[in-house]
């Protein structure tokens, strides 16, 4: 309402200052000279008095505007037309947002080097980037990317950050010692990443830093920090995970079974609310004293089983009668903690760490499921061999 007043009352005086000139400019062609100077000066004063109201309006009226700065780096994705939040655990804010903060990392290491399939921000590779955005776009999708850490994805904007990050052109990347890009890939699993690699956190040569984001195909998304070179303001949080509120978490709070709520699952254990068994190790989440440790006396052995459930198991050994296949599966890099992997083959949890081969014996005719369960730090290269001894 008042931007409304203000423009009418500027029409007005702009009205007024035409049949003002108008009027001195008939009597200045009738007046003895010295009239004429008075009116003259009469008519720079009325065009100091507009043209300081021009002024005043334009303060005004940017002062008013919203804050765009600064946003929380939360999806902000369509609100759900779902129940009231008191009847499942989930905040209105979370359900108006549609994301939980599901799970916040510290100290983790990550990688944000551009894979050989990654698109990279070429414009900003020559020239740098201050204030501006880019589509980038790789033949299975497009995202587009500005360098305030806000990514537009089908339609869907989120932030990955809330400060300004400022790309070097490739010409200054001496000043760093290491590459400033921006990227944008398909990982195998179906994910999207967009990476901001040595980038300067509000254009400051002494704070370079590394952001990803990382969005899951279901709708998860993860953060990605690395503060290792930002001098006085390095952090230790390094990873914040971001769960995406389905409709099915409405239908039963409780889809996966295990004893617990689809909200606490995510709010207060980050366990995964549609898997019983968040860690692989063969309890239900609702029993497992550490849900998210498959190994918690560190034996090698996982908690849901005995050592003698476990090495008698006849995926080892092979003592079934049916005629059997032995297979190697080789662990071709080492699983570091905090990072996390259980190999689940039948019913036979593998936990992944440092040895480089397990071998099975599998029954010819069997369908084995098998599934993989990660913690989702780093990504597991394993590969399948027939086993020669």
């Amino acid at each position: 309402m008042e931007r409304i007043l203000m423009h009418i009352c500027l029409a007005g005086l702009a009205l007024s200052s035409l049949i003002w000139l108008a009027s001195v400019a008939r009597t200045t062609s009738r007046c003895r000279p010295r009239c004429a100077a008075i009116q003259k000066g009469k008519t720079r004063i009325f065009a100091i008095l507009f043209l300081s109201a021009l002024v005043i309006k334009a303060i005004v009226y940017g002062s008013s505007k919203a804050p765009t700065n600064n946003p929380p780096p939360r999806l902000l994705a369509p609100p759900l037309s779902l129940p009231a939040a008191s009847q499942h655990g989930f905040s209105a804010e979370e359900i108006t947002s549609g994301y939980v903060l599901w799970r916040v990392g510290t100290n983790e290491t990550w990688n944000f080097d551009a894979p050989s399939n990654a698109t990279i921000a070429a414009k900003w590779r020559l020239r740098g980037a201050a204030e501006d955005s880019i589509v980038l776009t790789n033949g299975v999708g497009q995202v587009i990317v500005d360098t305030h850490g806000r990514i537009t994805a089908e339609g869907t904007k989120f932030h990955a950050a809330d400060f300004h990050m400022g790309v070097l052109p490739e010409c200054k990347w001496p000043l760093l010692g290491w590459p400033s890009l921006v990227w944008f890939a398909h990982t195998p699993w179906r994910s999207r990443i967009v990476t901001w690699q040595n980038v300067l956190a509000n254009r400051d040569l002494a704070t370079p830093i590394s952001v990803q984001l990382e969005l899951m195909d279901e709708g998860d998304y993860i953060c990605r920090y690395d503060w290792s070179r930002a001098g006085g303001n390095e952090t230790n949080v390094t990873s914040k995970t971001y769960y995406r509120i389905r409709p099915e978490d409405f239908d039963n709070p409780d889809r996966d079974g295990d004893g617990i709520s689809s909200a606490d699952e995510v709010s207060v254990y980050h366990t995964d609310p549609g898997l019983a068994d968040t860690d692989g190790d063969g309890l239900g989440d609702g029993e497992d004293t550490e849900p998210l440790n498959p190994d918690t006396d560190g034996d090698g052995i996982p908690d849901g089983m005995t050592a003698a459930e476990y090495w008698s198991h006849p995926l080892w050994s092979g003592t079934n009668s049916w005629e059997v296949s032995r297979v190697a599966i080789r662990l071709n890099e080492p699983v570091v903690p905090p990072a996390r992997a259980v190999l689940v083959v039948g019913e036979l949890p593998i936990i992944l760490t440092t040895n480089a081969v397990y071998r099975l014996c599998l029954d010819m005719g069997i369908r084995y499921d098998v599934r993989l369960v990660t913690n989702g730090i780093a990504p597991v290269n394993l590969s399948l061999e027939r086993d020669e001894e």
